[in-house]
């Protein structure tokens, strides 16, 4: 894992209620299961950590929102049990956050870019 990658990492530790392992494929939500309040504020701590503008950035294309419909609740305890893949959200990776923490400013991941 690259220096910058291991920064973000640190970073996002903080906002995390369990201690995973983490690599620079893990998806920050699809593996880490940070959503709502806790990724906002994440993604608020590595902007401001990396001088990175987030000017078009889509929250709900990669990220559910606190207080979902019920519909979200079974999908959230699905995933808890193991099954990680919502097709309704496109992955962001620590390997792609460290290219935006190059570039300062956020640009959607490939596979973002296939769906549209």
């Amino acid at each position: 894992m690259r220096s910058i990658e291991k920064k973000i990492v640190k970073l996002l530790e903080k906002h995390m209620w369990r201690k995973r392992k983490i690599s620079s494929q893990t998806r920050i939500y699809h593996d880490l299961w940070l959503f709502g309040d806790a990724a906002e504020d994440f993604l608020l701590d590595y902007s401001k950590e990396f001088n990175v503008s987030f000017e078009g950035f889509e929250f709900k294309k990669y990220f559910l929102f606190e207080g979902m419909p019920p519909s979200y609740i079974w999908k959230g305890i699905k995933r808890f049990f193991g099954n990680k893949e919502d097709p309704t959200k496109i992955p962001i990776t620590i390997s792609h956050l460290a290219e935006v923490s190059k570039k300062k400013k956020w640009f959607d991941p490939p596979l973002a870019r296939k769906a549209l």
